[in-house]
């Protein structure tokens, strides 16, 4: 016999509205955890209404997959496109030096979501 009023509530996440939501809510998830607090800005994150595609460059291999769970966590997020360079100050990487740019911009823009301005 069911109980009037009594109703399942399902435990899925909920979802930012558009892309720029998730781009929002995957920086505040990098700027909030400890080992990309103060660092979350040397990523580019464009995302989807269900994709994020992360692009910059880390130390180490640990860290590229620590980033990507972070990002596969943030609410609306269905898949991960990982695309960071692991760059080692100690001379071994997955890339040469050539193929990424040491300006420290990585083509980003200090403009929030600014992939979706015109």
């Amino acid at each position: 016999m069911r109980a009037e009023g009594i109703y399942h509530v399902s435990k899925t996440r909920a979802r930012p509205r558009d892309a720029c939501g998730i781009e929002q809510a995957a920086r505040a998830a990098l700027a909030a955890h400890s080992h990309f607090r103060g660092r979350a800005d040397h990523f580019v994150l464009v995302a989807s209404e269900e994709a994020i595609v992360v692009s910059g460059a880390v130390p180490s291999f640990y860290l590229k997959q620590l980033l990507q769970s972070i990002l596969q966590a943030v609410d609306g997020v269905q898949r991960v496109h990982n695309q960071v360079a692991v760059i080692s100050p100690h001379g071994v990487s997955s890339v040469s030096r050539d193929a990424v740019r040491v300006d420290g911009g990585h083509g980003r823009s200090d403009e929030p979501c600014a992939s979706k301005q015109t």
